[in-house]
């Protein structure tokens, strides 16, 4: 693919990589578009309207930059200096789409894509786009005109199956893995035979990895292979809000097939029994026991490598302390709900599970919590008297951190030459958690597990 047309697509990158909300429906595609797209395509992205697209990532820059503010004409200028005289022709109020096609590497061959742009007059010639003469083919369709890079995906008067999933919003993308890993396994199962192994008794500074981890590696990215079929993100606006939409598919019955999941409506409904008055409001239904199962060797294998800094004693206390909460991640597969309160004196959480069995979770987090003042790492819990609130009875702790122990137990902690940055990112970190956990109350009542850090009972 010509270099300079990922310029343009290039901004969006900032808007999709960000973290995934609400759900989206489907991206509607204009009929003269549907005439103009490809057989088949392994990526697509559709944009609402160029000048939706630079005011959503304008009100994004904006909201976290320190710098002069971004405008509207920043964003158009790319797409001016990318593709000359793209504003003067293009209609920058109606949607845009591009697909992409695989690369033949064997040929050597570039990636070959279609570009299709609506067009401000329907009359326009091709020499008044220069943009558009570096490419080999043109289609027209209405005032909707088609740029084509290679007439292997040239317009077929049809809508490639991907499209159907490409979700609503000011920007999307879909992408098709499964063909990408049907295409390219070789290539990837050659880099993964590849993979450095240093030898046995190497220290952890050596390059390579164990020969555990790299078994694990294979294992986690085959499995991953086996299982993905395709990538969905989108972003939205919904009036003053920026929504972003991230969805993933899995072939049932594969490694990272999630199964059934609990009910978001129970877990939606949890939010009626926390503070009124919260600042941020958290819902989850999420079983991802399966993955985790996937995925455990290669997180235990990657954990005891971080801890080849601890002595040996105290290593072996955490991987077992963490192999304990591994094996123990069922207790989360279960509707919850979360608030976060922030006032002068700090920040106060509060949180509700339903559970099948909450006097076993009980204990089962008890022993989670309790077991941190065995792992020498900064935690400090003392148990205090329990105290019972609206006929819950919770059990109480109050967490002391040690500032010394907890970046020492940091992977870097224990480098003499640790950074003066590093050294004050611990102690911001620890004087977070010193405001956000002054004392931790648990308990378990008809079904539900109550969770909460704050200093006020009258808030349980």
């Amino acid at each position: 693919m010509n270099r300079k047309w990922l310029g343009p697509l290039l901004l969006t990158g900032v808007l999709l990589l960000a973290n995934p909300a609400v759900a989206a429906g489907t991206f509607e595609i204009p009929s003269d578009v549907q005439k103009l797209m490809p057989a088949e395509a392994s990526a697509m992205i559709a944009v609402s309207s160029v000048n939706d697209l630079a005011d959503r990532y304008v009100a994004i820059m904006n909201s976290v930059g320190d710098e002069e503010e971004a405008t509207r004409e920043d964003v158009l200028k790319v797409f001016d200096e990318t593709l000359e005289g793209f504003t003067d022709v293009v209609d920058l109020e109606r949607p845009l789409f591009a697909a992409a096609g695989l690369p033949n590497l064997m040929g050597g061959g570039e990636q070959p894509f279609i570009f299709i742009v609506r067009l401000k007059d329907k009359n326009a010639k091709l020499e008044d786009l220069p943009f558009a003469q570096e490419l080999p083919s043109t289609f027209r369709e209405g005032r909707y005109l088609a740029l084509v890079s290679d007439p292997t995906l040239a317009p077929a008067d049809g809508v490639p199956a991907l499209a159907a999933h490409l979700p609503a919003g000011v920007i999307s993308a879909t992408l098709d893995l499964e063909g990408l890993v049907t295409s390219f396994r070789p290539f990837i199962e050659m880099g993964l035979a590849g993979i450095p192994v240093r030898e046995d008794g190497a220290g952890p500074d050596a390059e390579g990895f164990t020969a555990d981890e790299a078994a694990a590696m294979r294992e986690m990215i085959v499995a991953a292979m086996d299982a993905i079929t395709r990538l969905d993100m989108s972003v939205g606006a919904d009036g003053e809000m920026i929504t972003w939409h991230t969805g993933l598919g899995i072939k049932p019955g594969s490694a990272l097939d999630v199964g059934p999941q609990p009910d978001f409506q129970r877990a939606l409904a949890l939010t009626a029994a926390l503070p009124a008055d919260a600042d941020f409001l958290q819902v989850i239904a999420l079983d991802q026991t399966r993955v985790f199962a996937t995925f455990r060797d290669y997180y235990l294998i990657t954990m005891k490598n971080a801890l080849s800094g601890m002595d040996e004693e105290q290593a072996a206390r955490y991987g077992a302390w963490v192999e304990d909460y591994l094996d123990g991640m069922e207790i989360w597969a279960t509707p919850m709900a979360a608030a976060l309160r922030l006032t002068d004196e700090g920040m106060s959480a509060h949180s509700i599970m339903e559970t099948a069995d909450a006097k076993a979770a009980l204990e089962k987090l008890t022993r989670t919590l309790e077991g941190m003042n065995d792992l020498d790492i900064g935690y400090n819990l003392t148990r205090g008297k329990d105290q019972k609130v609206a006929g819950v009875k919770f059990r109480v702790w109050t967490i002391d951190i040690d500032l010394e122990q907890f970046e020492a137990a940091l992977p870097q902690g224990t480098n003499p030459a640790m950074s003066g940055t590093e050294r004050m990112q611990a102690e911001q970190l620890v004087s977070i958690l010193r405001r956000i956990m002054p004392t931790l109350y648990l308990g378990a009542k008809d079904g539900r597990l109550y969770m909460a850090s704050d200093d006020d009972t009258r808030t349980l």
